[in-house]
């Protein structure tokens, strides 16, 4: 049974309360996988079997913290550098991470240069959605759509535009271990600006829907797309994952052997 046709009812209810935000909501709606320290996407799992330890993490489009929590719950005592240019988002993490030595947030978008864009945020009725926040407009439209809201009223729609720092993974100089990506189809320009960082210290990645050039710019780094099967618990060799594409090179191949095809 689907529940899709009620979510779309619930926001477009939803829409006609006055809210800044839907934080709270969602951190009330996450309360029972935290309390089973389970990752909010299966393919995290597949991080418990490398052998890698305090890894240094760089979390680009670290949105309200999720991915912070599931790295905590697979890794063992991760350095994370999380990288959010919404400046709501940016701010609920300061908060919610002040005074943990672990956690570095960084407010700002990455790209293949430095400098200023626009990042795009949905809003229906009341409600301004800022964890479907884009740097691409045309992300953030697809969001207001009938696919989403039910009934869909296009007049009580908008895109909110927000002038937001740009710069690249390289300027960051971050040791990485590991680099996990989900910005919302820009991945491949995060990739370009973090040439040097993948040279220099081979992290693995994991990739939020990897778009094709983010595969050929990492080939030619000598990296390979593996997907993760949480129900065989196998990390398997190929080009297409559901959700998560992991980029392993040769070296990191021993440390993930446990669970390689």
């Amino acid at each position: 049974m689907s529940f899709q046709p009620l979510l779309r009812v619930l926001r477009s209810a939803v829409s006609y309360i006055p809210s800044t935000s839907l934080i709270a909501a969602r951190e009330m709606r996450d309360l029972p996988a935290r309390a089973r320290r389970r990752p909010h996407e299966a393919d995290f799992v597949a991080l418990r079997a490398w052998t890698c330890r305090s890894p240094t993490v760089v979390d680009v489009g670290a949105n309200r913290g999720q991915s912070i929590r599931s790295l905590r719950y697979v890794l063992d005592d991760p350095l994370l550098h999380s990288c959010e240019p919404n400046p709501f988002l940016a701010d609920h993490l300061r908060g919610a991470h002040d005074g943990d030595p672990r956690v570095v947030v960084h407010p700002v978008g990455l790209g293949a240069t430095t400098g200023t864009l626009e990042l795009f945020i949905p809003r229906y009725g009341h409600t301004v959605y800022d964890t479907r926040a884009s740097l691409r407009a045309v992300e953030a439209q697809s969001f207001l759509s009938g696919d989403s809201f039910l009934p869909f009223r296009p007049a009580r729609s908008g895109i909110e535009r927000v002038s937001v720092p740009i710069t690249t993974l390289d300027a960051l100089g971050v040791a990485a271990d590991l680099i996990k990506i989900d910005v919302e189809g820009l991945d491949d320009q995060v990739i370009a600006g973090a040439s040097a960082t993948i040279a220099e210290h081979q992290p693995v990645l994991l990739v939020e829907f990897p778009r094709p050039e983010t595969f050929e710019l990492l080939a030619g780094h000598g990296y390979a797309p593996y997907a993760y099967d949480p129900a065989a618990d196998r990390l398997r060799r190929g080009d297409v994952a559901r959700l998560n594409t992991f980029f392993l090179a040769a070296a990191h191949l021993d440390s993930f052997a446990s669970i390689l095809d």
